[in-house]
């Protein structure tokens, strides 16, 4: 019997490979996404989005509203998740990424539940929270020196717990600490005041389940 059991697990192995499904084991531990292929994994909040050149393109449906994408085969709890982001258009207005989001999506954008970490080319952070479609403020806007004026830039949060991290192109620029949210998917997002002039562009989007 012991024997037989023994083939039958060699036989799956062999004709069902872990190989054959790479996607369905990263969503446990994460992904790292380059855009190379068509971003299936990806749902529109807002906005309109295209992919072409591996990279991908956001922009403004309406005025006065955000633009948004989220990653839709996991919630995270514990994670470390990064993206490389290019703003064109305007330089104060907030472009960042989302973590532990859920919930409605109002009609600017905005879904209803999940942090916040922003910043604008003319070099500020912001950082605030949704929860139930409340909006709370969790740092004002900041200067960060490390932000790139109109060119490519890597924004980062840890989350583990009620501690959130902020690193802006590899270092570390502030900290909070909020038990409102705890799971949730992760995104990526920004303001336009207006449709023309105003686009994102995303290199990349890193995720692991594990914060050091």
């Amino acid at each position: 019997m012991r024997r037989l059991l023994i083939l039958f697990v060699v036989a799956l192995t062999l004709l069902f490979p872990v190989a054959a499904f790479p996607q369905a084991r990263s969503f446990l531990r994460g992904f790292a996404e380059q855009f190379t292929n068509y971003p299936t994994n990806w749902g529109i909040i807002n906005g309109k989005w295209s992919y072409g050149s591996g990279y991908l393109y956001g922009a403004p449906t309406a005025s006065d509203s955000m633009t948004a994408v989220y990653f839709k085969p996991a919630g995270y709890a514990t994670l470390d998740y990064s993206v490389k982001i290019k703003r064109v258009g305007c330089a104060g207005c907030a472009t960042g990424i989302i973590v532990r989001g859920n919930g409605p999506v109002y009609s600017d954008g905005m879904l209803g539940n999940g942090l916040y970490f922003m910043y604008s080319n003319n070099g500020y952070i912001n950082i605030f929270k949704m929860v139930n479609g409340r909006f709370t403020q969790l740092r004002n806007w900041s200067p960060a020196s490390r932000i790139v004026n109109g060119g490519w830039n890597t924004v980062r949060v840890t989350a583990a717990g009620n501690m959130y991290k902020m690193y802006i192109n590899n270092g570390f620029v502030t900290q909070v600490i909020d038990s409102s949210r705890t799971n949730g998917v992760v995104g990526i997002t920004m303001y336009s005041p207006s449709t023309s002039g105003n686009s994102m562009l995303i290199d990349w989007a890193l995720l692991t389940t594990t914060v050091r």
